[in-house]
Parts: structure tokens; C-alpha cells; sequence
């Protein structure tokens, strides 16, 4: 069994790739791995070994060997069983090697010493997104009661819920699969297949959302055109496509001694090149959407930040890919993606939040929307169904005028029948039976008394019969 060890430095897998897949033959790999590394370690000599003989007739020897390393800094190993001396009839001397092997290698303190120095935090980090999208799916929860309750829920924001709880089902596959390789050292491929999964319906979610808000749809337009939706479609399968190819050929098509980074290949290259178009065209969409309806600026302004930032994140972290140590990548990037993904999420739930009403987006309702009761258009044009709802207010308007005009005829008419009422009850006035008449003062006021203590009784006992006039 041989083993060798990264060069560092520019050519970090230099040893190893000038032994694996090349044209040496065994002897020359065995004296390259004698004087890369000094270690071969030749398993006819170990203690543990024991012949087992199958039905077939085939005799299979098992074999165990225990070593320990120690560096100076991480490195990577690269371990390889050969069979160079041909010529030999003893043990382990035959032609080929049919081997079933297993290999068990520990680093670090207990607890996690399954983990690779590249891998050495990614169960942490897991653990902590997982904490914070458990709070973020709630808070998704929320904001999606409070539209669903003002009838605003609408398509683009149930993206966004998808988009949430795929990573959080994504991070929680992550836990299971970490956990379970820091108590044993063993994968789970079932599971980290799931993971795979739900971070590219989450990641497809979101660039969908992304497009379709930057076309105005659902905040300042009903509809987008057919020419907008086909690219649209275009677009998102070629992405869709290119994202879960490069998945598979990384999972299934690559051997891992050639590659260590899932975007280090060709779908993955296509993906950064899809990233960078998009991130040209989401800026150049929200210019053509602000300058033909001019609303709306201020959310505008705060999604393309945050959402070019994510977009533009992954051609960003294939070109970090290629700056820091391989031993350090992994963990590095896999926190780098998931802090802006979380970024991304809360933001936007942020913005969707409508108890922060300088940066809602949405005024019509999903009604409206599904029905084309109200145009999405600039706010100055009037629309055929506000010119039918002005028509029938000014209509009532008239009416409601016309009635206050009757009514105030009918007042003034009324006051001019009782006018000469009054007048004939004050000169035509009679006294009661049973009545005497006030005491008269003196002569001189006869003449006044006459006219005026009369009519003062008089109104005091005939009113009634004016009232009831």
C-alpha cells in the first residue's frame, strides 16, 4: 500500500498527478511514492493477516494495517494498493490485485476526528443555519398569515416560501449527514442526495422570483408579455438543466481524485456564465421597469442590491475557489454560500413585511390580480374600470343634490302657508269662555293694551292649533 502527499505550493497535487492515470508503470509509481513521502507499506509483513477460503475455490487473504502521520500543516493523502513484483510465486505476488478495500482515517481531537482539515467545521456551521432558518421559516410563516389575511399573497411571494423551507430541509439533511459521519466516519449518500436536491429547487426558486419581480410583475404590471415570458422560459430551463447536470456529474460522473470542488467543472462553469447574465440583465430590467412606470423605486432600489448580490455570489466563489488552499476551501465556501443565501431570505422577508410600509411592494390584491380588476400601470393613467367607478360616484353625487334642492323648495313653500296663518290668528283672535280681561292701567294705554295683551294671550293659548296646523 502506497501513499502520497500534496507538494503545496503552486502545483499542490503535482506528486499525484504525475502518478495517477499516467503511463508509469508500477515499479516507477512505488519509487515515486518511496521519494515523495517515504511510505509504502508492504502488507505481507503486517500481523494482521488471515486466509479465507471460498466455495468457489478462490483463497482470499484479509489483511489489516494501523499507521499514524504527522505534519506540519494540512495536507491531503492519496493512498494506492499495487502489486509490482510479478515474477514471484509467494503471497501477494499475483498479476492484478482483486481487493475489496476500507480505509479509516482520523484527524483532529475526539468527537471530531472523522473530520478532514477541510471539513474540520462544516458539522458546526450546518448546525448553526439550521438554527437560523428554523427562525426564518417562522418568520416566513408570519408574513405569509398577514398577507394571506390582506389578499396579497401573491405567486411571486409563495416563491420566496419554497425557496425557505427547501433550505431548511436542505440544512436539516446536512445535520443528519454530519452527524452521523462525526459519530462513525460514515456517509450517507441517500441524504446527501436529498440535500442536493433542495438546495436547487431552492436556488431555482429563487432565480424565478428574481426575474419576475425585475419584469414588474405582481408590483407595478398584471402581465408580462409573451415575447418576456418565453425568455423567461428559455432562461430558467436552461439554468434548471445546467444546475442538476452539474450536480449528477459531479456526484456520478467525476472521479474524486481529479476534482475536489463541485463547480470545478464544465456544468459548472456554464452555471457562473448563466450567474453573470443574469446579473447583467436584473440591472438593466429594473432601469426599462422604472423608467416606464416610475413607482415603486424605493423597493427597487433595496431587492436589486441584495438579489444581484446572491446572483453574482456564485461566479464570486468559483474565483475564490481558485485562491485559497484546497484544504481550506470547503469549509469556507459552504459558510460563505450559506451567510448570503440567509442574507438573501431575510432581507427579502424583510421587504415583503407588510408592517414596513415604505418598503411594500404590493397594492393590488390577488384577486384583482387573477381577475384584471386593476391595472398595474403607471399611477397617473386612469383605467376603464376607475373611469366607470368616478361615473357612478358623480352620478349619486347629482342625485344626492337634487334631493337637497327638493327638500329645501318644499321648506321655503312651507313657511310662506304658515306666514298668513299667524298673521290672521294675531288679528282675528278670540277669548275663551269663562276668560275676564286683564285689569286696564289707565286710559291712555287702552288703545296699546288692546292690541298687545290680547295677542300675548292669544299666543299663549293658540299655539297648539298653530302647531298642529
Amino acid at each position: 500500500m502506497l501513499y502520497f502527499l500534496d507538494q503545496g505550493g503552486e502545483t499542490e497535487f503535482g506528486g499525484w498527478e504525475a502518478v495517477y492515470n499516467s503511463n508509469l508503470n508500477c515499479s516507477e509509481r512505488y519509487a515515486v511514492a518511496e521519494q515523495s513521502s517515504g511510505a509504502v507499506f508492504n502488507l505481507k509483513d503486517t500481523a494482521y493477516r488471515t486466509s479465507i477460503e471460498y466455495i468457489d475455490g478462490r483463497v482470499m487473504t484479509r489483511a489489516q494495517v494501523s499507521t499514524g502521520i504527522v505534519t506540519s500543516r494540512s495536507r491531503y493523502f492519496f493512498f494506492a494498493v499495487g502489486n509490482c513484483n510479478t515474477a514471484c510465486t509467494a503471497d501477494y505476488c499475483a498479476d492484478g490485485v482483486d481487493i475489496y478495500w476500507s480505509l479509516n482515517s482520523t484527524n483532529g481531537n475526539d468527537g471530531m476526528f472523522y473530520f478532514g482539515a477541510d471539513e474540520s467545521s462544516l458539522w458546526a456551521t450546518a448546525v448553526v443555519f439550521f438554527s437560523i432558518y428554523f427562525l426564518v421559516a417562522k418568520n416566513v410563516l408570519s408574513i405569509r398569515r398577514s398577507l394571506l389575511n390582506e389578499r396579497k399573497y401573491h405567486v411571486t411571494v409563495s416563491f420566496l416560501v419554497v425557496s425557505v423551507y427547501c433550505t431548511w430541509i436542505r440544512l436539516l439533511c446536512d445535520v443528519v449527514v454530519y452527524t452521523k459521519y462525526k459519530n462513525s466516519g460514515k456517509r450517507t449518500p441517500a441524504f446527501e442526495a436529498i440535500s442536493l436536491l433542495f438546495a436547487g429547487i431552492s436556488e431555482c426558486m429563487l432565480i424565478l422570483m428574481f426575474m419576475l419581480i425585475m419584469k414588474g410583475w405582481t408590483i407595478v404590471r398584471r402581465k408580462i408579455s409573451a415575447n418576456g415570458r418565453m425568455r423567461l422560459a428559455i432562461y430558467l430551463a436552461i439554468y434548471v438543466t445546467a444546475h442538476f447536470t452539474c450536480v449528477l456529474f459531479y456526484t456520478q460522473g467525476v472521479d474524486p481524485a481529479d476534482v475536489v470542488y463541485m463547480f470545478d467543472t464544465w456544468p459548472g462553469y456554464v452555471l457562473g456564465l448563466l450567474r453573470v447574465a443574469l446579473f447583467l440583465w436584473m440591472w438593466r430590467a429594473k432601469r426599462v421597469t422604472l423608467y416606464k412606470y416610475n413607482s415603486k423605486v424605493r423597493f427597487y432600489q433595496r431587492f436589486t442590491l441584495f438579489s444581484s448580490l446572491w446572483v453574482i455570489s456564485l461566479p464570486l466563489l468559483v474565483c475564490i475557489n481558485y485562491a485559497v488552499d484546497e484544504y481550506f476551501r470547503a469549509k469556507l465556501l459552504y459558510g460563505i454560500e450559506l451567510f448570503l443565501l440567509a442574507l438573501t431570505h431575510t432581507t427579502l422577508t424583510v421587504l415583503y413585511n407588510p408592517k414596513y410600509a415604505s418598503s411594500f411592494p404590493f397594492h393590488a390584491t390577488t384577486t384583482a390580480m387573477l381577475r384584471g380588476g386593476v391595472r398595474m400601470s403607471n399611477p397617473k393613467d386612469i383605467s376603464e374600470t376607475q373611469l366607470r367607478q368616478a361615473t357612478e360616484i358623480s352620478r349619486r353625487i347629482k342625485y344626492g343634490i337634487g334631493v337637497l334642492q327638493q327638500f329645501s323648495r318644499d321648506l321655503t313653500t312651507f313657511l310662506e302657508e304658515i306666514d298668513p296663518v299667524e298673521k290672521d290668528l294675531i288679528e282675528n283672535d278670540e277669548e275663551l269662555p269663562g276668560l275676564g280681561t286683564a285689569p286696564v292701567a289707565n286710559a291712555a294705554n287702552t288703545n296699546s293694551a288692546s292690541k298687545v295683551n290680547p295677542f300675548s294671550r292669544a299666543r299663549k293659548d293658540k299655539i297648539p292649533s298653530v302647531q298642529s296646523f
